[in-house]
């Protein structure tokens, strides 16, 4: 996701170590494979944040009509409301599946990940662009502000999904973040919609 000045709990980042800074940029777009007819086609971009040592920290269910583009910040969009605030999110993995159905994102229901091995859907394209390198933001430095030197963009590549990792990764981490929200006064570990469609 971005590297941090100190190395994450997994041990990725630190001083020396490159593989982004800043922001990221998470760009999804619908390509309308599920339309059938007029009207028909709406996907859900579920999506599942995990830390570098494979803990689920935040999940949300995001619409996309056909040929719609969502833009999300990881900063801002997809790790700012972890489920345990404590552990680093400088490194990690974004999983994204797309799925048939409504969309919702709550606090008192696990619907963000339900039933996906009966309405997993195709036509979801997306890519990631890093912040590979950022020039200083000291005082001291010329100009005072940082600024971006240097970035590179990834497509995300498809991957295999099992059922066994449908049921015991992705729904039960995002079933066990809205269980605790249930018992809790915040709302947290649940991500937010990025800009679009």
């Amino acid at each position: 996701m971005a590297t941090a000045f100190a190395p994450s709990a997994g041990g990725y980042g630190g001083a020396g170590h490159s593989g982004g800074t800043g922001d990221a940029l998470l760009r999804i777009v619908n390509d309308g494979a599920e339309v059938t007819t007029l009207g028909t086609g709406n996907v859900c971009a579920n999506i599942y944040v995990y830390n570098d040592v494979q803990e689920q920290q935040e999940c949300c269910s995001c619409p996309l009509t056909p040929n719609s583009l969502l833009t999300f910040s990881v900063i801002n969009n997809l790790i700012s409301n972890p489920f345990n605030p404590k552990e680093s999110l400088s490194a990690g993995v974004i999983k994204i599946v797309s799925s048939t159905g409504a969309c919702t994102n709550s606090c008192t229901a696990t619907t963000a990940a339900s039933d996906l091995d009966a309405t997993v859907a195709v036509g979801l394209h997306a890519w990631l662009n890093h912040t590979e390198t950022m020039a200083s933001n000291q005082a001291s430095f010329s100009p005072s502000y940082g600024f971006i030197t240097s970035t590179s963009v990834t497509s995300v590549e498809p991957g295999a999904l099992s059922e066994g990792e449908i049921a015991n990764e992705l729904e039960a981490g995002c079933a066990a973040i809205n269980g605790a929200n249930l018992h809790a006064s915040e709302c947290v570990g649940i991500c937010s919609c990025g800009a679009g469609d």
